[in-house]
């Protein structure tokens, strides 16, 4: 249940993770079986208000960015649209880092309709718990991808899709799990488990270079962070494995923890490839060393060098393209760019379908998001997913301004919502956007027409326009 949580807040690359560490006393390995055991039966009753129960104030989804309240949008809309649930949970490890306790394992959901149970979802997943007020209670949760574990070998990581590998340091272990927009996203653990570092790839829009992406980044955690305490204590361009990068080093605190952050960014073959590295500020020295280390063995193959990009589409992309129209069969929509615009299925992770239309000169882009979220979403629910939207993207943001309240729209027969907001990122610059959501036989759409700076929305809107207009679903 706590692993379904989609936010549709589009930031960056924005990561965050509590510290990790082993060992756990035998008294404490009873309390958390205990706890996921019960976990069980809360979740078979199917009230929401029980199973929300189990989760802190403050919980993260890792991948998401998600919080509480998705999760219980998620738990409302599961209990409401199945006569039944359970999930088997079966853990693998536990691991203890001062006051917070760490688990690995599988699970299985599944729920009853029409009398007969069918699987929701079968993953692996990582939690973080912490004690509060004498109970324990997640205060994150993230899937672990399992179908990706088969890259690992020994210490070695290897994706041979896109064409890289790398190597964890001696004792470090790593996690494919579901990142924030990021593809591949993997977690890197330390034998202390103070070191929760990342990686993942992405193919960013408006022409970003690694200088803009970590810029941004900083940006959206000084807004997560308590504003007083982010400082930034180094930031410079640097060369990884000879390929242009940028890294910056910042301190902050989030939720009374001090915390340190390393980030390197480089870009190579039209992908931005991402390392992250966020620890308590009282163990950064003694992992910065190794973390390093496991960077520098990044080995990127020539062909991902010259158009990494190019491969990720090709491999990765869905539906199809001819001439200036997209097409989904298996979503039954389509999309068209205006005559000399051009328009690439750009796979972004947690989304069916992402397509970027883009003119031949400037920044300026139209994208096209879709995710599948079956019976967990209904076209009922457009107007509170979009609200949320606008909420998390003013969070994250500066500057934010909605031009309009949110309206109504119906484009081809679909009706959804819309607004016209601009913000501004650091790195990125000021930009105006329409946004515009759909919710269609269960699936979410999103178009977002981004003027890039804001002064071009007006010279852009027949172009934005023609590309709405032209949007259709069966």
């Amino acid at each position: 249940m706590k692993r379904f949580v989609h936010t549709f807040t589009f930031s960056i690359l924005a990561l965050f993770l509590c510290s990790l560490s082993y060992g756990v006393d035998l008294t404490l390995k009873t309390e958390i079986e205990n706890l996921y055991d019960e976990y069980e039966k809360s979740v078979a009753t199917t009230d929401p208000e029980k199973i929300l129960s189990y989760y802190a104030e403050d919980f993260r989804a890792i991948g998401s960015m998600g919080g509480r309240e998705e999760i219980e949008m998620v738990m409302t809309k599961l209990c409401e649209n199945f006569e039944g649930i359970k999930v088997k949970i079966d853990i693998s490890e536990i691991k203890q880092v001062e006051e917070k306790v760490v688990v690995l394992g599988d699970f299985y959901l599944e729920g009853k309709k029409d009398g007969k149970w069918n699987k929701i979802a079968d993953d692996g997943f990582i939690d973080t718990l912490k004690k509060i007020d004498g109970e324990w209670k997640y205060v994150s949760s993230g899937n672990v991808d399992q179908d990706r574990m088969s890259n690992i070998k020994g210490n070695v990581y290897q994706n041979e899709e896109i064409g890289y590998s790398m190597t964890s340091p001696n004792g470090w272990k790593v996690l494919p799990i579901q990142g924030p927009r990021m593809k591949d996203c993997l977690m890197f653990m330390d034998d202390e488990g103070h070191a929760p570092g990342f990686f993942g790839y992405v193919e960013v829009p408006y022409n970003a270079k690694a200088k803009e992406a970590v810029l941004g980044d900083d940006s959206v955690m000084r807004k997560m962070a308590e504003i007083s305490s982010f400082k930034t204590e180094s930031m410079k361009p640097v060369k990884v494995k000879g390929n242009t990068g940028f890294e910056s080093v910042t301190s902050f605190t989030i939720d009374g923890e001090g915390l340190r952050r390393k980030r390197v960014y480089f870009d190579a073959g039209g992908l931005l490839y991402v390392f992250v590295l966020t620890t308590p500020q009282e163990h950064f020295d003694s992992v910065i060393a190794p973390f390093d280390q496991l960077m520098n063995s990044f080995e990127l193959s020539e062909a991902a060098q010259k158009s990494g990009a190019e491969i990720a589409r090709s491999k990765q992309g869905s539906g199809e393209v001819q001439g200036r129209v997209y097409t989904n069969q298996e979503l039954g929509c389509q999309i068209a760019a205006p005559k000399g615009w051009s328009i690439l299925s750009t796979p972004i992770q947690g989304f069916n379908i992402s397509v970027s239309l883009t003119p031949k000169e400037g920044d300026s882009t139209v994208r096209l998001l879709a995710q599948k979220a079956g019976s967990l979403i209904a076209e009922k629910d457009t107007e509170m997913i979009f609200e949320r939207e606008m909420e998390g993207v003013k969070k994250l943001v500066g500057n934010f301004e909605m031009h309009s309240g949110i309206s109504d729209i119906e484009i081809n027969g679909v009706k959804g919502k819309e607004a016209l907001i601009s913000f501004e990122i650091e790195g990125f610059g000021a930009m105006k956007r329409r946004e515009i959501m759909f919710v269609k036989n269960g699936v979410l759409y999103l178009i977002l027409c981004d003027a890039k700076p804001s002064s071009e929305y007006e010279k852009m809107k027949p172009k934005f326009n023609e590309v709405v207009n032209s949007f259709t679903v069966n």
